[in-house]
């Protein structure tokens, strides 16, 4: 009888063991999935974490520019109303120098018509 016990104990023995490798070996493979997943995770957050920095810098240096191109605007506004105003002038003198030469003609042909 103890040498039945002993077979049937170490079939027990011989499956718990076939069981325990069965089970390692799912394991690992799980583990070695979620190794590679947390790999890729890990790289895909490096790429994000740059290309976040390299938006940043890129926002900042068109902020940057905006503010460049606002104050150039704003100097070409200055000057483009200071031509504008110096047009203007040139414009009335032409003006109120024909004014003056048609009121000359006007006046002589009243006079040496009168």
């Amino acid at each position: 009888m103890g040498m039945k016990f002993s077979f049937a104990l170490l079939a027990v023995i011989i499956a718990m063991a076939g069981g325990f490798a069965w089970y390692f070996k799912l394991t690992q493979a799980k583990i070695d999935v979620l190794v590679e997943n947390a790999a890729v995770l890990e790289s895909v957050t490096n790429t994000q974490k740059a290309t976040i920095t390299e938006l940043q810098a890129s926002a900042e240096k068109q902020a940057q520019q905006t503010q460049d191109l606002a104050a150039k605007l704003a100097a070409a506004e200055t000057s483009n109303r200071k031509i504008a105003f110096l047009f203007m002038i040139a414009f009335c003198d032409c003006l109120i120098i024909q004014i003056y030469a048609i009121n000359d003609l006007y006046l002589k042909n009243c006079f040496i018509f009168a």
